[in-house]
């Protein structure tokens, strides 16, 4: 029939111009319980989403850095030198390297589960500047070769106080960003949504 023979045509088409990577993905989708298209399109979605989400995480490294460089100037009334410059970029780059899978990037997930979305906004800047602790700690621990005692001593000096300023400011923009990015989704927790559903029908009872 002609119907069938265009079906076996697209069919050709189909398998033998579409990137191999993009079948095995498919097949994945499938396999995981949904159609084809739905759960690619979502799939092509958390790419984008993940991109983005390691985009904003350097912007607000970057964020932290000029909140350093104005903190130093308006508290000290001082400049930077190139190579102190130098030092804190490397520095708070391999710190945040570290703290952004393992601490800023989990809070606010955890956050954004207990709240079921990211709703009040305001709590996920605060979430980052209250995590940003253990990111200086992180830092001394890095320059101090994880000497408890020297590590706490450092948390009192006046280059703690800038950099608990840098890695504030870099919560901050995270956690704004993070809401902002993930603020049309779906609800994180899905038993809360349950329990608010079921909740009319007991009343109704």
């Amino acid at each position: 029939m002609p119907g069938s023979g265009l079906s076996s045509l697209c069919y050709s088409v189909y398998t033998f111009t579409i990137p191999y990577f993009y079948r095995p993905t498919e097949h994945v989708c499938r396999a995981l319980g949904g159609g084809g298209t739905a759960q690619l399109a979502a799939v092509s979605r958390q790419k984008m989403r993940l991109l983005l989400l390691t985009l904003l995480a350097v912007l607000s490294w970057i964020a932290g850095l000029v909140i350093y460089l104005l903190a130093l100037r308006i508290i000290y009334g001082e400049s930077i030198s190139s190579g102190d410059l130098g030092a804190v970029v490397f520095w708070s780059a391999i710190t945040c390297l570290i703290a952004m899978p393992l601490v800023y990037v989990p809070a606010m997930f955890l956050t954004r589960y207990l709240l079921n979305g990211v709703n009040p906004v305001g709590v996920f800047p605060l979430v980052g500047v209250l995590v940003s602790v253990i990111p200086v700690i992180l830092l001394w621990a890095l320059l101090g070769g994880f000497d408890m005692g020297g590590i706490f001593s450092a948390l009192l000096s006046p280059e703690s106080l800038m950099f608990s300023f840098l890695f504030a400011g870099t919560g901050v923009v995270f956690g704004l960003g993070f809401a902002r990015l993930y603020r049309t989704d779906m609800p994180a927790n899905n038993s809360l949504e349950r329990t608010e559903d079921s909740a009319p029908d007991q009343r109704d009872d």
